[in-house]
Parts: structure tokens; C-alpha cells; sequence
């Protein structure tokens, strides 16, 4: 990783002092690097991203995310999908402030899941030195799905408030965030997306599994698949006991209640397309909404 990043640097013309750092040192050698560097490239996927935003937002730095990760999305929406392009960010590329989402104080650049995903994630984490990344990820969706919980959840968002027992909920940046990463656009969120999977059988959520993924390679709106969507740039979520969240693609554990919001324009970084910020502010869903049980 440290060579290519090497070489695509120094085919850019860009001169940089390369660190190779173990992940529990990060934020401390970000932290270190902030008064001496206007801009830091930091190498890894989402999840280091993640970590690095919650480090330089607001620090007066420039973020260059290099994506040496397993899928990257955040450096992706940026225009930036290869360690090429990052080197070539530097040298030629817009330097934009675009948000950070943040859950109970901790910041997200592409997404928090709560519920099946979390679970599916763990299990995954754990499985993969024996048995790879593929056959990790079998065996995870099975046993996640056989695991099935509903969680009852109460959520609030601005004045509207209701109850939904879910199998999950995924809270983007932005609205048309609910995409895959090749279709989505570049990051200029002043909401966030909530997309909500009714808590259903084993079968029926393979199969709205299986309707979503192919309306999303369709490019086609995610309600039609029966999930429940809504925009707001607060939301808050109560319920019993502890819930899995995945931050970024990282799993963890955390105690109700729970804050979610979108922090805009709180981190700047460099792209190789400009990033226009919409005129529209954040709207509040319609009190009603939430009031419906959902199907």
C-alpha cells in the first residue's frame, strides 16, 4: 500500500512525507500532523476516513482521502476511486467543505445502520481471517438472517414522532443517498435519509432484500420496493436494551438514546470535481408520517 502510494505521488509531482501508522494510533498521529499541514492524505476505507473526519473537521486541514480500503465509498463520491486519482486530487483538484454526519457525537461520512447490518458485520469481522472475505460474508447474512430480532423503535424527527418495529434502519447524508456508490452523487448534504426496513419474516425480508438491490441497479426509487423513507437533519431513536450501529461500515454497541444529525460544510477536502451545496434547507417530515404505523 505505502509503495503505491509512493509511486502514485511521486507520478503527480506531489512531495509527501508518507507514514505508515497501526489504526489504534491514527487519531494521534492526525492529531500531531494538524499544526504543521494544511493538507493530510489519509490511505484506508470508510471507516478510517470516518475516524480521520472526526480528527480534521474544523482543524483548518485538508482531508484527501486515498482509497486503500475494502470499498471506499466515501473517496468514490468524491471522484476519487484509485490512489491515482487522490495524488492527482492534490494536484490538480477542488478543494470543497462538504458535511459530517454525527451519531451521539461521533462522526459518519457515508452512513449509520442499526439493526441486521451491524449484526451481519460482526459476524463477518470475525469470521474472515479463518475463512475470507467472501465466504465470511456468507455465512454472516445466514446467520444474521436466522438471527433475525425485530427491534421496536421509537424515532423523532423534528416534531413528528412514531413507533416502528424494524428489522433495520439506514441513516445517509443527503437526499438520493440510498444508492449504490457508483450511482450516488458527489457529498452536499443538509439532510439526512432514513430508510426504514419493516421488521417482516426471514423470506419476505430476502426477498425485499433481493427487490431492493435490483431497484437500486435500476436506478429506480427505493420506496418502490416497500421501504419506508424519510428527510430530516435531526433525528433521535429510543428503545430497550442495547443497539447495534454500524458507523461507516464498523460495528459497535451503544445505549439509547441515540442522536443522529448533519453537521454541514464541517470538513474540507479535496476532489477532482467541484461539489455544488443545494439551495433547498433540510425539510422537517410531515408530523403525520411518522404517526402511521408502517407496512
Amino acid at each position: 500500500m505505502l509503495d503505491r502510494m509512493r509511486r502514485a505521488f511521486a507520478d503527480a509531482g506531489v512531495s509527501a512525507d508518507l507514514v505508515l501508522v497501526e489504526p489504534a494510533d491514527m487519531e494521534g498521529a492526525l492529531r500531531a500532523a494538524v499544526p504543521d499541514a494544511s493538507l493530510i492524505a489519509v490511505g484506508g476505507g470508510d471507516g478510517t476516513q470516518s475516524a480521520a473526519a472526526g480528527v480534521l473537521a474544523g482543524s483548518g486541514a485538508t482531508l484527501v482521502p486515498v482509497p486503500v480500503g475494502t470499498f471506499n465509498h466515501f473517496a468514490r463520491r468524491l471522484g476519487i476511486p484509485t490512489c491515482e486519482d487522490a495524488a492527482r486530487a492534490i494536484a490538480e483538484g477542488h478543494t470543497v467543505r462538504v458535511p459530517v454526519g454525527s451519531v451521539n457525537g461521533r462522526p459518519f461520512v457515508n452512513n449509520v445502520s442499526i439493526g441486521i447490518y451491524p449484526r451481519f458485520v460482526r459476524t463477518r469481522e470475525r469470521l474472515r481471517p479463518k475463512l475470507g472475505y467472501p465466504a465470511a460474508s456468507g455465512v454472516a447474512a445466514l446467520h444474521a438472517l436466522w438471527r433475525l430480532r425485530r427491534v421496536r423503535i421509537e424515532i423523532e424527527a423534528c416534531d413528528a414522532r412514531g413507533v416502528r418495529a424494524v428489522a433495520g434502519i439506514w441513516f445517509g447524508l443527503g437526499r438520493g443517498s440510498f444508492q449504490l456508490p457508483d450511482n450516488a452523487e458527489p457529498i452536499a448534504a443538509r439532510t439526512l435519509e432514513v430508510v426504514i426496513a419493516p421488521g417482516r419474516t426471514r423470506l419476505r425480508l430476502v426477498l425485499d432484500a433481493l427487490r431492493t438491490v435490483g431497484s437500486l441497479r435500476r436506478g429506480d426509487p427505493p420506496h418502490q420496493t416497500g421501504l419506508e423513507i424519510l428527510h430530516a437533519p435531526t433525528v433521535r431513536l429510543w428503545s430497550r436494551g442495547l443497539l447495534d450501529l454500524a458507523r461507516d461500515g464498523e460495528a459497535e454497541r451503544v445505549t439509547p438514546p441515540v442522536t443522529l444529525m448533519v453537521l454541514e460544510g464541517a470538513l474540507e477536502v479535496r476532489s477532482l470535481e467541484p461539489i455544488a451545496v443545494p439551495d433547498a434547507p433540510a425539510r422537517c417530515p410531515d408530523p403525520t408520517a411518522l404517526t402511521k404505523p408502517s407496512a
